[in-house]
Order: structure tokens, then sequence, then C-alpha cells
């Protein structure tokens, strides 16, 4: 009896000790911030002094609203950590509406249609349009999503302080929060 007790407190112990992804910084203000932008809570975000710097992409109302439009349904766990006093990379189990079924002629086609109908030409897109963009390819091509799950290392730096979400380094991630087919995203941010 005395055994099983002992071998049952050593498995929880190690289980406890071993596993314990909560203990890092980095690991909190990702999934706090992926938390904001799956519920579309720009206020509390933006209120939040962690997300100063967590994500660049994300940095007014408009591009949040259009980041965080598409992943509603989408999935972040982290499922393990390296972390250092400035640098952290993050495994992440990421749950998602994919668009890479979608060819691409047919999102080239959706693409321009959505354009059209805007009244943008491919020569005026900016940082401000492009929002609108999206939101137009996403109400007419939201619906040939397809949930994906995938694994991803994230990246982060620690500046001043906080924990962000380096850009160009995180294209996976970035191509999750997106209406674009990966494929499509890939050469538009190359």
């Amino acid at each position: 009896m005395k055994k099983a007790v002992l071998a049952l407190f050593l498995m929880l112990m190690s289980l406890t000790m071993g596993n314990n992804l909560e203990k890092y910084e980095s690991k909190q203000v990702f999934e706090q911030g992926m938390k904001y932008l799956v519920a579309q809570d720009y206020k509390a975000y933006r209120q939040d002094p962690e997300m100063l710097i967590f994500m660049e992409m994300a940095s007014n109302e408009n591009e949040f609203k259009a980041m965080s439009g598409y992943s509603k349904k989408n999935k972040y766990e982290v499922t393990k950590v390296s972390e250092s006093k400035n640098k952290s990379t993050l495994n992440v189990k990421v749950n998602y509406v994919s668009y890479d079924n979608l060819s691409y002629d047919e999102f080239v086609s959706a693409f321009l249609e959505s354009l059209n109908d805007l009244g943008i030409s491919p020569d005026s897109i900016n940082n401000k349009n492009a929002i609108l963009i999206y939101e137009k390819l996403y109400e007419k091509y939201g619906h040939k999503g397809v949930l994906k799950t995938k694994n991803i290392k994230v990246t982060m730096d620690k500046i001043d302080g906080l924990w962000k979400v380096n850009y160009d380094k995180n294209l996976d991630l970035i191509s999750t929060l997106s209406v674009f087919p990966t494929k499509f995203f890939n050469v538009m941010m190359r």
C-alpha cells in the first residue's frame, strides 16, 4: 500500500513540475492577445498594458477588427515554450479556418471581383482599403472555409519589458488569422 501511494505521489509531482507551462510570461501574453483577437475585444486589447506592442498588425481598431473577424472559430494551444530573457519560441497547436481549398484562379477572381465591387483599382490598394477588401472577401467566400489543424512555431521578442510577436518571423501565425489562402498570402507577403 505504501508503495502504491508513493508511486502515485511521485507520478503527480512529476506531472505538475514537468509540464508547468504557466510559468512562462511570453506564453501568458500570447494567450491573452489571441484571446482578445478571437473574442474581437479591441477595447480590452488596447487597455491591457501587455498588449501595447503585442502584434503590430493590430495597431488600430480597423486592423484589429479585420484580423479578428476571420479568426472567430480559431483555437490556439501552446504546447511547448522555450523562453530566455528577451526571446521566446512557442510551439502552438492551431485549429483554424483555412481557405486553401480555393484554387489560385478562383481566389484571384474573387479578389478582383471584390476590388471591382468596392471601386478600388489594384494600383490603389493601401492599408486602409485592404481592410475593406478583406471584409468583402470574407463576406463572399467566408462560407468556403474549412477547419484545419496545424502545429506552428511562434517567435516573440521582449522589448522594453513587453512581449511582441515579430510579424516578419511569424507568417504561419498571421496566415491563420487571414481570409487569404496560405498560398496566396505567402505570395502577397513576400
